[in-house]
């Protein structure tokens, strides 16, 4: 079973109050297999090694974790210093001089008895907290200096004191008070807040006085209600919901039947009619027709001219100029390469090349002028977790098959605009695997 390891976090912690710092760092990462599924309760080895100066710098503490349990999710958590020492320069995790220079983490996972590098990195500032402990040391004591004057005592019953307000006296508990005015005839201030209410056609003031609204409606009764009504049709009688007579609707033509109201035009070839009509009126319409439009294309090949028969030419010379750019080649022999490694696929056999694009040395076809290319490309893998990608110019341009098993043939066409003198080639990620695979790669100027 292969494993990879994900998803990194470092914590220390110095108790500067307290004058002493943890010999130890907190590390927890997450454990998957070569699917990308957690390692859940299980149980594993970690070597962690400490390194001065540059990743494959001097290693100044190496430690192993046996036995470390993973939980239901994959997490396992450990202290950097507590582990059993295996090699170093210095004899305890404490005597490691992180002052002296830049320090890296090494972190290896124990997989079919011998150990795989599962990556280093810089430790940023926390692991420093360690070295500045040292500065949590007192110095000696100095001489103790004469004492002070006594000062005079403070008084502290000006600092406890209450505000209150009665009516409109506004007091201090031990102090004078203040008569609030709010500038009205009665000096009440509650009635500033003041509500309105409606009963029947009373309209009233909370603490004053009230107005009665007279009906604006002007019919014979005083019923409200029926000011809002709904009108109906049944046929073509209009009626209001609550009475007030009816209205017959009386449509001006020869028969009461509302349905021929709604008319369409209709079209067919040059004579136009009208629909719910059983003896239409026919409006021939070819006097309208303009046929001027109505010409013949023809094409020279002797001279690439595209003409029409009214006149109007084009030259298509320059779109026959388009040059032959297209190639295809092979790769039948397979490389060994270390795992998790980028490496250019190069299919070495070259079946053809039209305009000499392709390089079967490096992997990398140049683009002979400017335009679109259509790319096919085939390739089988020989291990787990192989990624295929895209590279132009030498940037990342597309990542074409993520997580390949081992024995997947893959097989994928796409389009590129290219500018004269672009270079593209794809790239694989051995993944678990320890070789790459064979197949074919063609493409060709489309445009």
């Amino acid at each position: 079973m292969r494993f990879v390891l994900l998803l990194t976090v470092f914590l220390c912690y110095s108790e500067l109050f307290a004058q002493t710092v943890p010999m130890g760092l907190n590390y927890q990462a997450v454990a998957r297999d070569q699917k990308g599924d957690e390692l859940v309760n299980r149980t594993i080895d970690v070597r962690m090694s400490v390194i001065s100066g540059n990743p494959t710098g001097m290693v100044e503490w190496e430690e192993i974790h046996s036995g470390i349990a993973t939980n239901p999710f994959g997490l396992f958590t450990l202290v950097i210093g507590d582990g059993i020492r295996t090699g170093g320069t210095v004899s305890n995790f404490d005597e490691i001089p992180w002052s002296g220079d830049i320090h890296f983490l090494k972190v290896e996972i124990k997989f079919n008895q011998e150990f795989l590098d599962m990556g280093t990195s810089r430790f940023l500032s926390v692991p420093y907290a360690l070295f500045s402990r040292k500065s949590l040391t007192p110095g000696p004591a100095g001489p103790l200096g004469p004492k002070g004057d006594k000062g005079d005592p403070g008084d502290p019953a000006s600092d406890d004191q209450v505000l209150s307000l009665e009516g409109n006296i506004l007091s201090i508990s031990k102090g004078n008070s203040v008569t609030l005015n709010f500038n009205d005839a009665d000096a009440d201030p509650f009635n500033e807040l003041q509500n309105l209410s409606l009963d029947g056609y009373t309209l009233s003031i909370s603490k004053g006085n009230m107005v009665t609204l007279r009906d604006s409606v002007r019919d014979d009764d005083a019923d409200p209600g029926n000011e809002i009504q709904t009108l109906s049709k049944d046929g073509n009688i209009i009626s209001l919901s609550k009475g007030g007579g009816t209205v017959v609707d009386e449509v001006n033509d020869a028969d009461p039947d509302p349905t021929n109201e709604i008319q369409d035009l209709q079209l067919s070839g040059n004579i136009l009619t009208i629909t719910i009509n059983d003896t239409p009126t026919e409006i021939d319409l070819s006097a309208y027709l303009d046929n001027t439009d109505d010409q013949q294309i023809s094409y020279d090949p002797g001279t690439n001219i595209l003409s029409l028969e009214d006149g109007g030419t084009a030259d298509l010379s320059d779109l026959r100029n388009i040059p032959l750019n297209g190639f295809r080649a092979e790769k039948n022999i397979s490389k060994t390469i270390p795992l998790l490694t980028d490496t250019t696929l190069v299919f070495e056999n070259e079946v053809s090349d039209y305009g000499d694009a392709y390089n079967s040395v490096n992997g990398h076809f140049t683009a002979p002028s400017t335009g679109i290319y259509s790319f096919y490309l085939n390739y089988g893998a020989t291990g787990d977790s192989q990624i295929l990608r895209i590279i132009k110019n030498g940037q990342l341009f597309e990542e074409i098959s993520n997580k390949l098993s081992s024995g997947q043939i893959v097989t994928v066409s796409f389009l590129l605009e290219l500018d004269m003198g672009d270079s593209i080639w794809i790239q694989l990620n051995t993944g678990m695997g320890s070789t790459c695979g064979n197949g074919s790669f063609s493409g060709f100027r489309v445009h």
